[in-house]
Protein backbone atom coordinates (compact mmCIF):
# COMPACT_ATOMS: atom_id res chain seq x y z
CA UNK A 1 0.00 0.00 0.00
CA UNK A 2 1.74 3.33 -1.21
CA UNK A 3 2.29 5.91 1.66
CA UNK A 4 0.96 9.26 0.95
CA UNK A 5 2.30 12.23 2.97
CA UNK A 6 -0.57 15.10 4.29
CA UNK A 7 1.54 17.72 2.08
CA UNK A 8 0.37 15.77 -0.95
CA UNK A 9 -3.07 15.13 0.20
CA UNK A 10 -3.46 18.75 0.87
CA UNK A 11 -1.70 20.41 -2.13
CA UNK A 12 -3.78 17.80 -4.47
CA UNK A 13 -0.70 16.03 -6.00
CA UNK A 14 -2.47 12.69 -5.39
CA UNK A 15 -6.09 12.14 -6.50
CA UNK A 16 -6.63 9.56 -3.79
CA UNK A 17 -6.82 10.78 -0.22
CA UNK A 18 -6.83 9.61 3.48
CA UNK A 19 -10.27 9.76 3.79
CA UNK A 20 -11.88 9.26 7.46
CA UNK A 21 -8.97 7.46 8.63
CA UNK A 22 -8.57 5.09 5.24
CA UNK A 23 -7.83 5.62 1.87
CA UNK A 24 -10.41 6.74 -0.29
CA UNK A 25 -10.05 6.22 -4.00
CA UNK A 26 -13.10 8.75 -4.25
CA UNK A 27 -11.26 11.71 -4.82
CA UNK A 28 -14.93 13.74 -4.42
CA UNK A 29 -14.91 12.42 -0.93
CA UNK A 30 -11.31 12.66 -0.22
CA UNK A 31 -11.84 16.47 -0.82
CA UNK A 32 -15.09 16.72 1.58
CA UNK A 33 -13.20 15.60 4.00
CA UNK A 34 -10.25 17.62 3.50
CA UNK A 35 -13.32 20.27 4.26
CA UNK A 36 -14.30 19.22 7.29
CA UNK A 37 -17.22 17.43 6.79
CA UNK A 38 -16.52 13.39 6.87
CA UNK A 39 -18.70 10.84 5.96
CA UNK A 40 -22.04 10.63 6.47
CA UNK A 41 -23.91 7.35 8.49
CA UNK A 42 -25.52 6.56 5.38
CA UNK A 43 -22.76 6.87 3.22
CA UNK A 44 -20.53 4.43 5.76
CA UNK A 45 -23.15 2.42 5.49
CA UNK A 46 -23.38 2.35 1.85
CA UNK A 47 -19.69 1.12 1.61
CA UNK A 48 -20.09 -1.32 4.17
CA UNK A 49 -23.05 -2.78 2.50
CA UNK A 50 -21.45 -2.31 -0.94
CA UNK A 51 -18.27 -3.97 0.48
CA UNK A 52 -20.61 -7.25 1.30
CA UNK A 53 -21.90 -7.80 -2.09
CA UNK A 54 -18.65 -7.51 -3.68
CA UNK A 55 -17.85 -10.43 -0.77
CA UNK A 56 -21.02 -12.71 -1.83
CA UNK A 57 -19.82 -12.04 -5.33
CA UNK A 58 -16.29 -13.52 -4.48
CA UNK A 59 -17.73 -16.44 -2.66
CA UNK A 60 -19.64 -17.85 -5.12
CA UNK A 61 -16.22 -20.09 -6.80
CA UNK A 62 -15.39 -20.62 -3.09
CA UNK A 63 -18.92 -22.59 -1.76
CA UNK A 64 -18.26 -25.51 -4.71
CA UNK A 65 -15.01 -26.55 -3.13
CA UNK A 66 -14.89 -28.64 0.03
CA UNK A 67 -12.14 -26.77 1.91
CA UNK A 68 -13.03 -23.55 1.46
CA UNK A 69 -17.48 -24.01 1.95
CA UNK A 70 -16.94 -23.65 5.58
CA UNK A 71 -14.62 -20.46 5.02
CA UNK A 72 -16.91 -19.13 2.51
CA UNK A 73 -20.17 -19.13 4.73
CA UNK A 74 -18.55 -17.40 7.95
CA UNK A 75 -16.96 -15.21 5.80
CA UNK A 76 -20.75 -14.63 4.17
CA UNK A 77 -22.21 -14.34 7.64
CA UNK A 78 -19.98 -11.53 8.74
CA UNK A 79 -19.89 -9.39 6.25
CA UNK A 80 -23.77 -9.24 5.90
CA UNK A 81 -23.85 -8.53 9.86
CA UNK A 82 -21.61 -6.12 9.81
CA UNK A 83 -23.47 -4.00 7.29
CA UNK A 84 -26.84 -5.13 9.37
CA UNK A 85 -25.53 -4.13 12.72
CA UNK A 86 -23.83 -0.99 11.26
CA UNK A 87 -27.73 0.27 10.01
CA UNK A 88 -29.17 -1.14 13.08
CA UNK A 89 -26.79 1.23 15.08
CA UNK A 90 -28.08 4.57 13.43
CA UNK A 91 -31.89 3.73 14.43
CA UNK A 92 -30.37 2.94 18.20
CA UNK A 93 -33.12 3.86 20.75
CA UNK A 94 -30.61 5.21 22.69
CA UNK A 95 -26.86 6.01 22.77
CA UNK A 96 -25.65 3.42 24.34
CA UNK A 97 -28.00 0.83 21.80
CA UNK A 98 -26.37 3.11 19.54
CA UNK A 99 -22.39 2.42 21.17
CA UNK A 100 -23.53 -2.08 21.53
CA UNK A 101 -24.30 -2.00 17.95
CA UNK A 102 -21.31 -0.04 16.66
CA UNK A 103 -19.21 -2.58 18.57
CA UNK A 104 -21.06 -5.62 17.15
CA UNK A 105 -20.46 -4.06 13.81
CA UNK A 106 -16.83 -3.83 14.47
CA UNK A 107 -16.41 -7.39 15.61
CA UNK A 108 -18.13 -8.45 12.87
CA UNK A 109 -16.28 -6.24 10.01
CA UNK A 110 -12.45 -7.33 11.76
CA UNK A 111 -14.14 -11.15 11.62
CA UNK A 112 -14.77 -10.41 7.78
CA UNK A 113 -11.31 -8.91 7.83
CA UNK A 114 -9.91 -12.22 9.58
CA UNK A 115 -11.23 -14.79 7.17
CA UNK A 116 -9.87 -12.63 3.80
CA UNK A 117 -6.42 -12.77 5.71
CA UNK A 118 -6.95 -16.28 5.98
CA UNK A 119 -7.91 -17.16 2.83
CA UNK A 120 -5.11 -14.91 1.45
CA UNK A 121 -2.70 -16.40 4.04
CA UNK A 122 -3.22 -19.99 3.31
CA UNK A 123 -3.40 -19.87 -0.45
CA UNK A 124 -6.72 -21.24 -0.99
CA UNK A 125 -7.90 -17.69 -2.64
CA UNK A 126 -5.51 -15.12 -4.63
CA UNK A 127 -6.24 -12.50 -7.36
CA UNK A 128 -6.55 -8.73 -7.14
CA UNK A 129 -10.52 -9.00 -6.37
CA UNK A 130 -8.85 -10.49 -2.80
CA UNK A 131 -6.71 -7.55 -2.41
CA UNK A 132 -9.41 -4.66 -3.18
CA UNK A 133 -11.57 -6.81 -0.54
CA UNK A 134 -8.85 -7.08 2.08
CA UNK A 135 -7.75 -3.94 1.75
CA UNK A 136 -11.75 -2.21 1.89
CA UNK A 137 -12.04 -4.24 5.07
CA UNK A 138 -8.97 -3.12 6.90
CA UNK A 139 -10.09 0.91 6.01
CA UNK A 140 -14.02 -0.28 7.45
CA UNK A 141 -12.42 -1.73 10.44
CA UNK A 142 -10.59 1.33 11.15
CA UNK A 143 -13.60 3.82 10.53
CA UNK A 144 -15.87 1.88 12.84
CA UNK A 145 -12.47 1.51 15.55
CA UNK A 146 -12.44 5.41 15.42
CA UNK A 147 -16.27 5.73 15.55
CA UNK A 148 -16.07 2.92 18.53
CA UNK A 149 -13.83 5.02 20.53
CA UNK A 150 -15.29 8.58 19.72
CA UNK A 151 -18.42 7.59 20.50
CA UNK A 152 -17.13 5.88 23.99
CA UNK A 153 -14.81 8.98 24.50
CA UNK A 154 -18.33 11.45 23.61
CA UNK A 155 -20.55 9.26 26.53
CA UNK A 156 -17.37 9.66 28.63
CA UNK A 157 -17.63 13.43 28.50
CA UNK A 158 -21.64 13.26 28.70
CA UNK A 159 -21.65 11.32 31.78
CA UNK A 160 -18.90 13.39 33.59
CA UNK A 161 -20.76 16.66 33.38
CA UNK A 162 -24.11 15.34 34.08
CA UNK A 163 -22.93 13.71 37.36
CA UNK A 164 -25.07 10.30 36.17
CA UNK A 165 -22.64 7.55 35.48
CA UNK A 166 -22.95 6.20 32.42
CA UNK A 167 -22.12 2.78 32.97
CA UNK A 168 -24.52 1.43 35.84
CA UNK A 169 -22.33 -1.30 38.47
CA UNK A 170 -23.75 -4.34 38.90
CA UNK A 171 -27.36 -4.16 40.90
CA UNK A 172 -27.09 -5.75 44.07
CA UNK A 173 -29.09 -9.37 43.92
CA UNK A 174 -32.10 -9.83 46.07
CA UNK A 175 -30.63 -11.87 48.44
CA UNK A 176 -27.51 -9.44 48.92
CA UNK A 177 -28.15 -6.44 51.56
CA UNK A 178 -27.69 -2.92 50.71
CA UNK A 179 -27.00 -2.08 54.17
CA UNK A 180 -23.79 -2.58 55.81
CA UNK A 181 -23.30 -5.54 58.47
CA UNK A 182 -23.21 -4.38 61.81
CA UNK A 183 -19.75 -3.94 63.46
CA UNK A 184 -18.93 -7.51 65.51
CA UNK A 185 -18.97 -6.78 69.16
CA UNK A 186 -16.22 -7.72 71.52
CA UNK A 187 -17.47 -10.11 74.38
CA UNK A 188 -15.49 -9.92 77.41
Amino acid sequence: MPRWSVWRILHGVRGDAWCFLGISADPDLARGVLRGWGMTHHELYERIANHASRIVQFIGPLVDRRQTEDIAAQLLRSATSSAANYRAAGVGRSHREFRAKLGLALEEADETLHWLDFLDRSGLASGPDLDALLAEAREITAILGASRRTANRNADRTSRHSGKPDRPGPRPSHRQSTRRPPPPTRDR
